[in-house]
Protein backbone atom coordinates (compact mmCIF):
# COMPACT_ATOMS: atom_id res chain seq x y z
CA UNK A 1 0.00 0.00 0.00
CA UNK A 2 1.03 3.86 -0.63
CA UNK A 3 2.05 6.07 2.24
CA UNK A 4 2.66 9.63 2.21
CA UNK A 5 5.20 10.01 4.79
CA UNK A 6 5.25 13.75 4.44
CA UNK A 7 4.08 16.14 4.81
CA UNK A 8 1.61 15.29 7.94
CA UNK A 9 -1.67 16.42 7.29
CA UNK A 10 -3.86 17.49 10.20
CA UNK A 11 -7.12 15.13 11.42
CA UNK A 12 -10.18 16.08 10.64
CA UNK A 13 -12.00 18.12 13.62
CA UNK A 14 -15.65 17.60 14.16
CA UNK A 15 -15.80 16.28 10.97
CA UNK A 16 -15.00 18.78 9.10
CA UNK A 17 -11.57 19.46 6.33
CA UNK A 18 -8.37 20.84 8.54
CA UNK A 19 -6.98 24.13 7.05
CA UNK A 20 -3.83 22.74 6.02
CA UNK A 21 -2.41 26.34 4.55
CA UNK A 22 -3.13 29.86 4.86
CA UNK A 23 -1.19 32.26 2.46
CA UNK A 24 -1.37 35.46 1.26
CA UNK A 25 -2.85 35.79 -2.73
CA UNK A 26 0.65 37.27 -3.74
CA UNK A 27 2.16 33.70 -2.41
CA UNK A 28 1.92 30.83 -4.37
CA UNK A 29 1.20 27.53 -2.73
CA UNK A 30 3.98 25.14 -2.64
CA UNK A 31 4.24 21.11 -1.07
CA UNK A 32 6.62 18.78 -1.61
CA UNK A 33 5.29 15.15 -1.13
CA UNK A 34 7.45 12.14 -0.14
CA UNK A 35 5.87 9.08 -0.42
CA UNK A 36 6.65 5.34 -0.19
CA UNK A 37 7.51 3.30 -2.89
CA UNK A 38 8.94 6.30 -3.84
CA UNK A 39 8.73 4.46 -7.80
CA UNK A 40 5.84 3.27 -9.49
CA UNK A 41 3.99 5.60 -7.95
CA UNK A 42 1.33 8.63 -9.21
CA UNK A 43 0.61 11.96 -7.36
CA UNK A 44 -2.32 13.91 -8.36
CA UNK A 45 -3.18 17.21 -6.74
CA UNK A 46 -6.86 18.20 -6.79
CA UNK A 47 -8.17 21.41 -5.84
CA UNK A 48 -12.03 22.09 -5.52
CA UNK A 49 -12.33 18.56 -6.86
CA UNK A 50 -10.35 19.36 -10.36
CA UNK A 51 -6.97 18.11 -10.98
CA UNK A 52 -4.46 20.94 -11.32
CA UNK A 53 -1.09 18.73 -11.33
CA UNK A 54 0.97 15.60 -11.20
CA UNK A 55 3.81 14.81 -9.54
CA UNK A 56 5.61 15.19 -5.79
CA UNK A 57 6.02 19.10 -6.22
CA UNK A 58 3.18 21.25 -6.35
CA UNK A 59 4.11 25.00 -6.56
CA UNK A 60 0.43 27.01 -8.16
CA UNK A 61 -0.48 30.39 -8.10
CA UNK A 62 -4.31 30.93 -7.02
CA UNK A 63 -7.14 33.44 -6.36
CA UNK A 64 -7.98 34.58 -3.16
CA UNK A 65 -10.58 32.04 -1.72
CA UNK A 66 -11.00 28.79 0.17
CA UNK A 67 -10.33 25.70 -1.95
CA UNK A 68 -11.25 21.82 -0.74
CA UNK A 69 -7.51 20.64 -1.57
CA UNK A 70 -6.82 16.83 -1.96
CA UNK A 71 -3.99 14.90 -2.86
CA UNK A 72 -3.85 11.25 -4.45
CA UNK A 73 -1.38 8.92 -4.05
CA UNK A 74 -1.66 5.35 -6.20
CA UNK A 75 0.55 2.30 -7.17
CA UNK A 76 0.74 0.88 -10.89
CA UNK A 77 -0.78 -2.53 -8.66
CA UNK A 78 -4.06 -0.24 -8.64
CA UNK A 79 -3.42 0.77 -4.22
CA UNK A 80 -4.29 3.97 -3.61
CA UNK A 81 -4.14 6.59 -0.13
CA UNK A 82 -5.31 10.10 -0.10
CA UNK A 83 -4.75 13.34 2.26
CA UNK A 84 -7.36 16.21 2.56
CA UNK A 85 -7.78 19.74 3.88
CA UNK A 86 -8.54 23.06 2.56
CA UNK A 87 -6.95 25.68 1.73
CA UNK A 88 -6.91 29.92 3.17
CA UNK A 89 -5.72 31.89 0.31
CA UNK A 90 -6.01 35.41 1.62
CA UNK A 91 -6.87 38.49 -0.34
CA UNK A 92 -4.48 41.54 -0.43
CA UNK A 93 -5.87 44.63 0.84
CA UNK A 94 -6.40 46.78 -2.16
CA UNK A 95 -8.14 43.62 -3.86
CA UNK A 96 -12.25 42.95 -4.44
CA UNK A 97 -13.06 40.56 -1.62
CA UNK A 98 -16.54 38.86 -1.12
CA UNK A 99 -17.59 38.14 2.38
CA UNK A 100 -20.20 36.16 3.23
CA UNK A 101 -23.09 37.54 5.67
CA UNK A 102 -25.70 35.03 5.56
CA UNK A 103 -27.73 32.46 2.87
CA UNK A 104 -27.20 35.11 -0.10
CA UNK A 105 -24.82 32.66 -1.12
CA UNK A 106 -27.34 29.66 -1.98
CA UNK A 107 -28.50 31.30 -5.15
CA UNK A 108 -31.67 30.22 -7.78
CA UNK A 109 -31.20 30.52 -11.34
CA UNK A 110 -32.72 33.59 -13.03
CA UNK A 111 -33.31 35.47 -9.73
CA UNK A 112 -31.52 38.27 -8.17
CA UNK A 113 -29.06 38.02 -5.90
CA UNK A 114 -26.49 39.51 -3.92
CA UNK A 115 -22.45 39.39 -3.03
CA UNK A 116 -21.25 41.17 -0.32
CA UNK A 117 -17.81 42.63 -0.04
CA UNK A 118 -14.59 45.33 0.14
CA UNK A 119 -13.53 47.50 -2.88
CA UNK A 120 -16.79 46.75 -4.62
CA UNK A 121 -17.09 49.69 -6.27
CA UNK A 122 -14.25 48.74 -8.72
CA UNK A 123 -16.52 45.88 -9.79
CA UNK A 124 -17.07 45.45 -13.72
CA UNK A 125 -18.29 41.83 -13.65
CA UNK A 126 -18.42 38.59 -11.82
CA UNK A 127 -17.83 35.31 -13.56
CA UNK A 128 -19.91 32.10 -12.26
CA UNK A 129 -19.00 28.86 -13.80
CA UNK A 130 -17.62 30.78 -16.80
CA UNK A 131 -20.50 32.76 -17.47
CA UNK A 132 -19.84 36.66 -17.15
CA UNK A 133 -22.74 38.79 -15.45
CA UNK A 134 -21.87 42.75 -16.69
CA UNK A 135 -25.30 43.77 -15.07
CA UNK A 136 -24.25 44.66 -11.90
CA UNK A 137 -25.75 47.54 -9.26
CA UNK A 138 -23.06 48.60 -6.77
CA UNK A 139 -25.08 49.47 -3.27
CA UNK A 140 -23.29 51.34 -0.71
CA UNK A 141 -24.71 52.10 2.74
CA UNK A 142 -23.62 52.82 6.12
CA UNK A 143 -23.42 49.23 7.03
CA UNK A 144 -22.10 47.66 4.39
CA UNK A 145 -21.66 47.41 0.96
CA UNK A 146 -22.24 44.71 -1.55
CA UNK A 147 -23.20 43.90 -5.45
CA UNK A 148 -26.68 43.38 -6.96
CA UNK A 149 -26.83 41.31 -9.89
CA UNK A 150 -29.30 38.61 -11.84
CA UNK A 151 -28.56 34.83 -11.52
CA UNK A 152 -28.39 33.37 -15.02
CA UNK A 153 -31.28 31.08 -16.07
CA UNK A 154 -29.07 28.72 -17.40
CA UNK A 155 -26.56 28.29 -14.07
CA UNK A 156 -26.15 24.45 -13.60
CA UNK A 157 -27.14 23.98 -10.15
CA UNK A 158 -24.18 22.84 -7.80
CA UNK A 159 -21.11 24.81 -5.98
CA UNK A 160 -19.52 27.63 -8.50
CA UNK A 161 -16.48 29.26 -7.50
CA UNK A 162 -17.01 32.94 -8.25
CA UNK A 163 -14.65 35.47 -9.89
CA UNK A 164 -14.78 39.31 -9.54
CA UNK A 165 -13.43 41.41 -12.39
CA UNK A 166 -12.47 44.72 -11.80
CA UNK A 167 -12.86 47.64 -14.44
CA UNK A 168 -9.22 47.00 -15.62
CA UNK A 169 -9.67 43.37 -16.41
CA UNK A 170 -7.75 41.96 -13.39
CA UNK A 171 -9.65 38.78 -11.88
CA UNK A 172 -10.30 38.20 -8.42
CA UNK A 173 -11.23 35.61 -6.08
CA UNK A 174 -14.43 35.48 -4.19
CA UNK A 175 -14.77 33.24 -1.31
Amino acid sequence: DPRILNPIFPDHKDGLLPIISNINRDVNLTMELVVTPADYTTILWQLDGHEVHEGNMLDISLKSGTYVFKVVVSTDAGKSTYREGLIRVNPLPDDIWSTEVGLERIIIPGSKAIIYGENLSRLKSIIIDGKTISDITYVENENDSYIEYAVPIDLAEGDHRVILVDTGGIEYGGD
